[in-house]
């Protein structure tokens, strides 16, 4: 049975570490014998010597060294060794004599060599079993490291996910407002939090065609169009077509002109009608994808009627005579006592115009509830006979009418009442003027 292993060096198929050993044990042994000995290769000795080299390369290396050795063995012993054929033997048992050693050796060599072989097998065996169950452990390693990666990596997904998510809820409050002007500032936080794209902007609807209101990340130099004219084909698919352009799409790709990844109108559910425009310039590559441009087109219509409600709000308050937030007259109701006093020539009614600001409070709610509060405080102190209006910054303004009073009364007033207010988040003003 012929066996290599891996790793070793074999000449005509045998080891070379084999052949070193039995050269050097036989030069050992045998030059000294035919230097300085005898020369009879240690006949008399018993067990002879060449027993021990020859276990040893039975046990090491197998049958196919152990051959080897056992003829090496046998040469060395007979040559210029042979002993004299005695007067009493037959030459069958001469012949048997001289090789007895030999034949034992070549026996030796077969039977024993055979089941240090098999053994050597064994080890070949679990050699490579071993390397395989190393080799599978190596792959389950590696797909354990594999999925790790892509669990953290879902695990980072799902937590940005259910951030985005909660991000894009607290956006979307801001545009709460029932200020047109608001809604298009707080689209800004909107889709930072939604796409969180490099460069962004918002486009308003005027006279001329879109006019660029709001630019995120845009530096001083950049070349991007500022306004698009009613007969540009960017307005013509936005404004008429109502399309939702997205680079990806050829067609699309020319109209934009690199300079958007995706642009959409801002539309007026209740009225059909457009006010505005987001166009998308510079975007990741991975955030590109078909849940993102949903989202992005769910976030259009929601801004669209968030800008309508406020739209319809505004026409309401407008023609209010009773602020809903605050039940305070409304300022078209002011301005319609106003010009009453004015006609009536009336030269001692003063009108003072208050705006205070509470920078630590947040919400539009919150903002009308502080300023009910400040009224409340006012009325204690101004005249009986004062009118308090919302003003046309209503959540930041208060109108009062005051009949019979002095510039310098109201002066000495609201200066105290300035002082009280020690918070350094308060901003409080006031301008009186006669009506």
């Amino acid at each position: 049975m012929k066996i290599r292993l891996k790793g070793k060096k074999y000449i005509f198929g045998l080891r070379s570490s084999a052949l070193i050993e039995m050269s050097l044990f036989f030069c050992l042994l045998v030059l000294p014998n035919y230097l300085m000995g005898s020369g009879n290769v240690y006949t008399d000795f018993h067990p002879h010597p060449f027993w021990f080299i020859l276990f040893l390369i039975i046990v090491q290396y197998g049958t196919n060294e152990a051959i080897l050795c056992s003829i090496i063995a046998s040469f060395l012993l007979l040559f210029h060794n042979l002993p004299e054929q005695l007067l009493n033997e037959t030459i069958y048992d001469y012949l048997l004599r001289i090789t007895k050693l030999p034949l034992l050796w070549l026996s030796s060599s077969v039977i024993f060599g055979q089941l240090s072989t098999r053994h050597i097998q064994n080890i070949i065996t679990l050699e490579k079993k071993l390397s395989k169950a190393k080799k599978y452990e190596h792959s389950i390693i590696l797909a354990y490291e594999k999925l790790k990666k892509v669990k953290e990596m879902l695990e980072i997904r799902v937590a940005s996910q259910v951030k985005g998510t909660a991000a894009i809820y607290e956006s979307i409050k801001s545009i709460e407002t029932m200020n047109q002007s608001l809604v298009l500032l707080g689209l800004e936080d909107i889709i930072t939090s939604i796409l969180n794209p490099k460069k962004f902007s918002i486009y308003a609807l005027g006279e001329k065609g879109f006019e660029s209101a709001v630019c995120v990340g845009w530096q001083e130099n950049e070349s991007f169009t500022r306004r698009y004219g009613a007969k540009t084909p960017l307005y013509r698919e936005i404004a008429n077509n109502r399309t939702i352009l997205c680079s990806i799409n050829k067609a699309h790709e020319q109209i934009l002109k690199k300079e958007g990844i995706l642009a959409a109108p801002l539309v007026d559910p209740i009225n059909n009608e457009i006010f505005g425009m987001i166009k998308i310039e510079e975007l990741d590559y991975d955030k590109l994808n078909i849940s993102n441009i949903e989202t992005f087109k769910v976030l259009c219509e929601v801004v669209g009627l968030a800008y309508a409600n406020a739209q319809k709000y505004q026409k309401i308050s407008d023609n209010s005579l009773i602020h809903y937030d605050t039940d305070l007259p409304s300022f078209t109701l002011f301005e319609k006592q106003r010009d009453l006093l004015k006609a009536a020539k009336a030269k001692d009614a003063l009108t003072i115009t208050i705006k205070y600001t509470n920078n630590s409070v947040s919400g539009r709610k919150k903002h009308y509830s502080d300023l009910v509060k400040l009224t409340d405080q006012l009325k204690k102190l101004l005249p009986k006979s004062s009118n308090f209006y919302i003003g046309k910054q209503q959540d930041r303004e208060i109108m009062v009418i005051v009949p019979k009073a002095t510039k310098s009364t109201l002066n000495k007033t609201l200066v105290q009442f300035e002082k009280k207010l020690t918070k350094k988040s308060i901003r409080f003003s006031y301008k009186i003027q006669s009506c």
